[in-house]
């Protein structure tokens, strides 16, 4: 009797602890975020090329759309590698998964950063309508000063997930979206994330003063500074939209990844499991929307 029951205990669970349970759980998880993913990487693509064809977007604010929904689409990449792991039930060392996710991680983190960068281009033209008027010629520059500075972070920041990678061999991983990104280097982007979202929000509420004062006098400016000030009341108004999204939707990640911590709602591991991927697919969400979001609230006015 005990024999069996070890024979059936021990088939339940694979060399890295994992049981059957938890193994379906992931499974029907990794779906729903291939899913997600394939919507992401579509809605972003077609974004990027529509502000490429487009010369009405050839501005500093449409390279960063642009950038921003290739960063989005280039995060849901990461996906398709680990569906295919899960469904194998194979785990491969953390180096291999900082190889496949070098770009994937980059991009998630160079996307909320692009938003940051679009916010300063829009409080800029918004701020000192004659001198953005003047350099406006120059913006491919700065939007490719901008995002080679970020990309630089990133870089390092990758390079440290190479070297704790070589410092912990044993590690395992189906190489999910921020498996590569652990220990210290994951506080770090998080860190360097939540600075530059921070920064953000305190731009939106500048800008939003800075337009509530402006429609007031609106008539005494001239046809010039109507548009930016229409183009900047827009993108202020998407932007609000997604970063209110992002940041619910992390909020609600956190709380009950919190109260499933403390055992409030269930004390059984494989709930617990299976409650959290689920809910982190609203942070999958919530990135793959940030382009089309923008773009959509952007193109009503735009011609």
């Amino acid at each position: 009797m005990n024999k069996n029951s070890n024979s059936s205990s021990s088939s339940s669970v694979n060399e890295f602890g994992e049981s059957d349970q938890i193994y379906v759980y992931t499974v029907w998880v990794t779906i729903i975020q291939q899913i997600l993913s394939l919507f992401g990487i579509a809605l972003n693509s077609a974004i990027v090329y529509i502000t490429i064809k487009h010369k009405k977007f050839h501005r500093s604010f449409g390279f960063l759309l642009a950038i921003c929904s290739l960063c989005d689409a280039l995060t849901e990449l990461a996906t398709p590698l680990a569906t295919v792991l899960v469904f194998l039930r194979k785990r491969i060392p953390l180096l291999a998964c900082v190889y496949a996710q070098f770009l994937p991680i980059v991009a998630s983190i160079n996307s909320p950063i692009n938003l940051f960068w679009i916010s300063i281009d829009r409080f800029v033209a918004l701020a000192f309508p004659v001198f953005f008027r003047n350099i406006s010629r120059a913006s491919g520059k700065y939007v490719t000063i901008v995002n080679v500075f970020s990309l630089s972070i990133f870089c390092y920041i990758n390079y440290l997930c190479f070297i704790f990678a070589l410092q912990h061999p044993e590690i395992m991983v189906y190489c999910e979206p921020g498996d590569m990104v652990q220990g210290e280097v994951y506080l770090l982007a998080l860190q360097i994330v939540i600075i530059f979202t921070l920064a953000t929000i305190v731009i939106y509420i500048i800008m939003g003063i800075m337009l509530k004062v402006i429609r007031s006098d609106q008539n005494n400016s001239n046809n010039s500074s109507h548009s930016q000030i229409e183009i900047t009341r827009r993108i202020f108004k998407s932007l609000a939209v997604i970063m209110a999204v992002i940041f619910w939707l992390w909020f609600v990640f956190a709380l009950i990844t919190i109260i499933l911590a403390r055992g409030l709602i269930t004390s059984d591991p494989s709930l617990q499991f299976l409650t959290i991927r689920l809910v982190m697919q609203l942070v999958t969400f919530a990135g793959a929307i940030n382009g089309p979001v923008l773009y959509l609230l952007l193109q009503l006015r735009i011609s």
